[in-house]
């Protein structure tokens, strides 16, 4: 807030001394026209735009401020979830997802040692090889709303494409996933993902363009209105090895079809009742 301040007051003096060195100002004097004649043939436009102008500034900075401090402000009085163990999280998946049948668990952790992401594979034929017969299930259980696509871009994996695809969960939650596909030379990942809420699971890429970039700004609501329940960031992955001839837009097909059949046997709301978070006050987004 205070550097966002000084850069305003900065701009604002900046504007200042311009106005003050503008010829134009002043070339009605050198002209040897009086300073009353010369007020009252522009009849003040300039100072009056200054001003318009000036107010438009600080507007912009009050919406802006409000924009990221309001959103902040209002965590403070959400009631903070605590962290499941690492155990209650991992057995939290379910046992089988239609023709799915849970094969391992694992789980990924932050900084302090907790537990940050916890990962499920299913597959239909534990035994086989065969990559469309399995899928990565993964839950953010930390407080921040993470997409795992923000890591690679900090990690510099360039990602091949982007897109998004619709599916729907058990009790009709409707799902948003936004994708990315990967290719490192070894083996192909295709990752879908979305955070989950109360009113169904919704995530946003920005950027049209293969590489991309990923960020997700504070919308109205979250100006207007506080957070109400818990968030969850869900993950769904496949990874195949590079020798399958099978084309990524055909890999990308299958993916999805899959992932509609694979996900409308899940119950969300549970893993969300039971996993959920809300952000903690100061930590990051994304």
């Amino acid at each position: 807030m205070i550097g966002c301040t000084l850069f305003l007051l900065a701009t604002l003096g900046l504007g200042l001394l311009i106005r003050s060195l503008e010829t134009g100002r002043v070339s009605g004097i050198r002209e040897g026209i009086p300073t009353s004649t010369a007020k009252k043939a522009t009849g003040g436009k300039p100072a009056k735009d200054f001003v318009y102008a000036a107010i438009t500034r600080a507007l912009c900075f009050l919406v802006l401020t409000i924009n990221f401090i309001v959103p902040e402000l209002r965590s403070d009085h959400l009631p903070q979830s605590p962290r499941r163990s690492e155990q209650e999280v991992l057995d939290s998946f379910p046992a089988g997802v239609g023709s799915y049948r849970l094969t391992r668990t694992w789980a990924e952790h932050d900084s302090n040692g907790l537990i940050a992401l916890a990962m499920g594979e299913y597959a239909t034929q534990p035994k086989t090889g065969d990559a469309a017969k399995r899928f990565t299930f993964g839950l953010w259980v930390g407080s921040a709303n993470h997409l795992v696509a923000y890591s690679k871009v900090i990690q510099g994996i360039q990602v091949q494409w982007t897109g998004s695809f619709d599916a729907t969960a058990q009790q009709v939650m409707p799902i948003h996933f936004v994708t990315s596909f990967y290719d490192d030379g070894i083996s192909s990942q295709y990752d879908a993902e979305s955070i989950c809420s109360g009113t169904g699971c919704s995530g946003h890429v920005t950027g049209a363009d293969h590489k991309g970039f990923f960020f997700e700004a504070p919308g109205f609501s979250d100006i207007a209105f506080a957070r109400k329940g818990k968030s969850l960031p869900i993950l769904l992955r496949r990874e195949w090895l590079d020798g399958d001839a099978t084309s990524s837009s055909d890999l990308r097909a299958q993916f999805e079809a899959d992932a509609r059949r694979f996900m409308a046997q899940v119950d969300l709301r549970r893993l969300l009742d039971q996993n959920g978070s809300q952000p903690a006050s100061g930590e990051p987004q994304n």
